[in-house]
């Protein structure tokens, strides 16, 4: 969470050096900070995935569910 504080906080100077150099207003730059919102979502919910796959029982789904991940942070490529 730590990292994810960090980063919003760059996200945030950035956003604020756009507009004062012209290059928009607060409000075009507004997707930014809805995006690490999704994101840091996005990688709280994938870090609890891990521990649920590896204590599933053998099943169908448990494979899956250790696809997704693996697409999840790869390229999709082996």
């Amino acid at each position: 969470m730590k990292l994810e504080a960090q980063t919003l906080e760059k996200i945030k100077n950035r956003i604020t050096e756009k507009v004062m150099e012209g290059s928009g207003t607060w409000i075009d730059w507004q997707y930014l900070l809805d995006a690490s919102a999704l994101l840091a979502k996005c990688r709280y919910t994938l870090q609890y995935t891990y521990p649920y796959a590896y204590y599933m029982e053998p099943c169908p789904r448990k494979e899956l569910v250790r696809a997704d991940n693996y697409f999840a942070w790869s390229d999709g490529r082996t």
